[in-house]
């Protein structure tokens, strides 16, 4: 989950993953990101958190879909 969290970030901002700065395990802890959604479950989980100026949402069930929003963007759409 955490790579994919990265990877879409890192696209928005014209960056390779590894140049993040700050770390995202530095912002949330990583570890319990993927021990979350690593079991197949049959219960919905949601998981939202700020990065780099980015609304990331993590949800769904067995297959989980990661969406990051530009937090600008979102606030002009309330």
């Amino acid at each position: 989950m955490t790579a994919e969290v990265l990877q879409k970030v890192a696209e928005r901002q014209g960056e390779d993953p590894p140049d993040l700065s700050p770390p995202l395990q530095t912002v949330i802890d990583t570890d319990a990101i993927e021990a979350l959604f690593l079991d197949e479950r049959d219960n919905y989980i949601c998981l939202e958190f700020t990065y780099l100026g980015y609304n990331v949402t993590i949800e769904g069930e067995v297959e989980p879909r990661v969406t990051v929003e530009d937090i600008r963007r979102s606030e002009r759409l309330r």
